[in-house]
């Protein structure tokens, strides 16, 4: 991926989603790329490319992969399997609807703040967002639903480590696939697909 130009990789990316987000093997993470109308590009209130999306991990808050539709910001991707960002998403939809005095400067706050967290994989930017979380629990009049979980957020929640059980890559440089993984790939050939090694 590092090879691309810039403008060859929003081309690749643009209009494309990120699914089927798994482990082939030890330390490579592959993602199916899909067409369609949830695009990379479509969040509304940052130019920077961040999705909902299912990973294989019910820790993980959100993962950095690769530059996709952005020259700057690496490509975020967020578990919607886990409870932090099931809230957001109710925070979100009282923000759209501008509901108990929440709205999208506030939402977009948030975002920046779980954007900058999750592409530093946890590092730079943890801080403020917790601070910026302690300080959404003195709104008033907050329904119990629109307050943060009792989560404390740790470096970790912000990387993918792979299960210990998982299979070292073949000779091929591939992970052993059942025959019936084979058969579904083949046919779907309007995808694409990219895979990252699991940063050290």
């Amino acid at each position: 991926m590092d090879s691309l130009s810039e403008e060859f990789m929003r081309e690749i990316f643009r209009g494309r989603t990120a699914t089927n987000i798994r482990w082939l093997g030890k330390n490579h993470l592959t993602v199916d790329w899909n067409l369609g109308k949830d695009s990379v590009d479509t969040e509304p209130l940052m130019s920077k490319p961040v999705q909902t999306v299912v990973l294989p991990s019910s820790y993980a808050i959100g993962i950095r992969i690769h530059k996709t539709t952005s020259d700057i910001y690496t490509h975020v991707l967020l578990n919607s399997n886990h409870p932090f960002v099931k809230w957001l998403e109710i925070v979100r939809g009282a923000c759209d609807q501008s509901k108990h005095g929440l709205n999208h400067k506030q939402l977009r706050t948030l975002m920046e703040l779980i954007h900058e967290t999750t592409r530093r994989g946890g590092g730079r930017g943890l801080q403020s967002l917790i601070a910026y979380l302690d300080g959404w629990r003195k709104i008033s009049n907050l329904p119990a639903k629109l307050h943060p979980p009792k989560i404390n957020l740790e470096p970790d929640m912000f990387v993918l480590k792979p299960p210990e059980n998982l299979p070292a890559k073949t000779s091929s440089g591939r992970a052993p696939r059942s025959k019936k993984s084979k058969r579904v790939q083949t046919k779907k050939r309007s995808k694409t697909r990219t895979g990252s090694k699991k940063r050290k």
